[in-house]
């Protein structure tokens, strides 16, 4: 599932005959659900809403009831404890008309090693950034993550970091985030090979 608010084709797409008064009645639409969407910082009293939407993103279908939920009280956990904290800083977008929750996105905040050019010894990372596929491709996505944005410039963090997949690459290249080369990931799964191989370096 895309972190973002961008998909292939939205709902009606195919009604558009592609005249001038077609695609102004369409921007015109646009425009209007846009100014309904509603984008707020999040409270402890909003993690069930934030966790609801971190499952969506995270579990199919397929996924078991039990997995779902001891997901859920993972989430939930983690999101109550960073978000009093201080260590995580949410955001929520709500659809003003229907009074519904139809995007999140999220900020972790952490303590940096020391390096030259560092100000303030605090890095960040983007995580959790999903909008409801029924409002993908309104800028949804862009309103959570300029709220974000914001709010690391005004912590000063010397860093802002994501992770995108390609669909949302275009998105964050506007928004001016550019490729970091040079890391590499180990996943879970080989945590434990890893420690116990023998590598001469």
């Amino acid at each position: 599932m895309a972190d973002d608010d961008h998909s292939t084709k939205r709902k009606g797409d195919d009604d558009n005959d592609g005249s001038p008064l077609s695609n102004k009645g369409t921007q015109a639409a646009d425009e209007k659900r846009n100014k309904l969407v509603q984008v707020r910082l999040a409270t402890v009293a909003d993690v069930a809403l934030i966790t609801a939407m971190r499952i969506c993103c995270h579990c199919g279908s397929e996924t078991k009831e039990a997995d779902i939920d001891a997901f859920r009280a993972v989430c939930d956990k983690r999101f109550r404890h960073g978000l009093a904290n201080g260590e995580l800083i949410a955001w929520l977008a709500f659809d003003g008309e229907r009074g519904v929750s139809v995007g999140t996105a999220m900020l972790m905040v952490t303590a940096a090693l020391p390096r030259l050019g560092a100000k303030s010894g605090l890095d960040a990372r983007l995580r959790n950034i999903y909008v409801d596929p029924q409002y993908r491709r309104r800028g949804i996505g862009a309103q959570l993550t300029r709220a974000a944005i914001a709010e690391a410039q005004r912590l000063g963090v010397d860093e802002l970091t994501l992770g995108t997949s390609p669909m949302g690459r275009p998105l964050y290249e506007k928004l001016g985030f550019r490729p970091k080369p040079g890391e590499m990931v180990l996943e879970p799964g080989a945590l434990h090979a890893a420690s116990e191989s023998r590598v001469l370096v």
